[in-house]
């Protein structure tokens, strides 16, 4: 409420400004339930990854609409040290496999700046996008799948919820901020901007 009132008051319009690019680094609720999964199996699976990061473009419409594009990425590696299957002899194999995760999603994101000043501008919104998740694993099994990680294949369609977002500009151009949302690509996201 406090940020809301000194927005209010602040004179300098943004209007000036139609387009804005960021760049995103998240912490997602898919890499917490990996690494919890992992933990709880107790398995000697080394679960390594990077968070969840995002590219947009955002142009106003008008001072409190914009119609934006976010793309992101998230992966995250499975490296198994002792990993054992039966060959086509039945017989026990014994090797070091690993996978690797994707997470990619693409779409756009309809934000009301609700307020719109020109140093400080406060959003909420939707992300509609296509998800894909993929799965790379190197390991003479053939029967080692994506199942086998817990993990589903393929591309599908989402809906996040931008819940809060805030950016505050240092200079004319340069801002940074920060984003909750509700669905992927994460939970909570810091960012830098440039507005033109």
């Amino acid at each position: 409420m406090i940020v809301s009132l000194f927005a209010l008051n602040v004179n300098a319009q943004s209007e000036d400004y139609k387009s804005t690019i960021s760049a995103y680094v998240g912490y997602s609720l898919t890499g917490t339930i990996v690494k919890a999964a992992d933990d709880a199996l107790g398995s000697d699976v080394t679960v390594t990854g990077i968070p969840a990061i995002q590219v947009a473009y955002d142009f106003g419409i008008t001072k409190w609409f914009s119609l934006g594009l976010a793309g992101s990425y998230q992966t995250f590696n499975f490296d198994i040290p002792e990993y054992s299957y039966l060959d086509a002899n039945l017989n026990e194999v014994t090797e070091a496999a690993d996978a690797r995760f994707n997470r990619m999603t693409f779409g756009i994101r309809p934000l009301f700046h609700y307020a719109n000043t020109g140093k400080l501008d406060m959003y909420s919104g939707l992300r509609v996008h296509l998800i894909n998740r993929g799965v790379n694993i190197n390991s003479t099994d053939e029967n080692f799948t994506a199942e086998d990680l817990s993990i589903t294949e393929g591309t599908r369609f989402g809906v996040g919820i931008v819940a809060y977002g805030v950016r505050y500009y240092f200079t004319d151009n340069i801002g940074a901020g920060l984003e909750i949302m509700w669905g992927a690509p994460y939970i909570g996201a810091l960012q830098v901007n440039y507005r033109f």
